[in-house]
């Protein structure tokens, strides 16, 4: 993969508490047909996912929050088809360093939610990444999550299996890119180095992951 250096970036939500949180809004066309053609957002508000009807600015409609086991601080999530709309993949970005529910082993996780009917989305199971760290951000293109985790870097993970079997055992690991390997002999560790966010989104398919201590990096996949 090709590498050049840049500037780094770097939010710790134990330093700044009063973090914005990230959420995706789109033009709805998934399987709730009666949201069809409204704006939807999917906010990751600390402990939940709540998903609101923002089509009249002046008057937003919140349809639900769901909280889930484990939560810490919801921060962020993705979408899988932005055709189908009928699931999406949440990270939590304390988890793994407080220890909880499914995350007490401090490998990264990935939870998966049925959001086919936006008053009740459902959890239906988790991905784990082999390593252990803090996931930041992710962001999903043909069925794959290209996903910033810290201390382990870029994960770029198959989740294309959902529809077919929604608890994430299809999920699948196709390559990563490790930003900082001063924590690969224990197996990774649970702390705030590394990588903070990814952007897939270029045409030309280059990459770019940031690094807390080293800049920024121009990747591209080598298969």
């Amino acid at each position: 993969m090709m590498v050049s250096p840049h500037l780094p970036l770097h939010v710790n939500p134990r330093a700044q508490p009063s973090l914005t949180i990230p959420a995706q809004c789109v033009i709805y066309k998934g399987p709730d047909t009666q949201y069809n053609g409204q704006q939807i957002c999917f906010n990751y508000n600390e402990d939940t996912l709540t998903i609101v009807d923002v089509t009249d600015k002046k008057a937003p409609k919140q349809i639900s929050t769901t909280p889930y086991a484990g939560s810490s601080y919801t921060h962020q999530g993705w979408i899988v088809d932005p055709e189908n709309m009928a699931y999406l993949l949440l990270d939590d970005e304390l988890d793994e360093m407080d220890k909880t529910g499914v995350a007490a082993n401090g490998h990264t996780t990935t939870y998966i939610f049925d959001v086919s009917t936006l008053a009740k989305p459902a959890y239906k199971g988790f991905y784990q990444s082999p390593v252990k760290s803090i996931d930041h951000n992710q962001y999903i293109i043909d069925g794959i999550s290209y996903q910033s985790n810290y201390g382990s870097g870029l994960r770029i993970v198959d989740v294309s299996s959902v529809a077919q079997d929604p608890t994430g055992k299809g999920f699948k690991e196709l390559g990563f890119f490790d930003c900082h390997p001063e924590d690969d002999a224990v197996g990774g560790e649970v702390e705030f180095f590394g990588s903070w966010s990814v952007y897939p989104y270029f045409k030309s398919g280059y990459i770019l992951l940031n690094s807390i201590e080293r800049g920024l990096y121009s990747l591209k996949r080598s298969a």
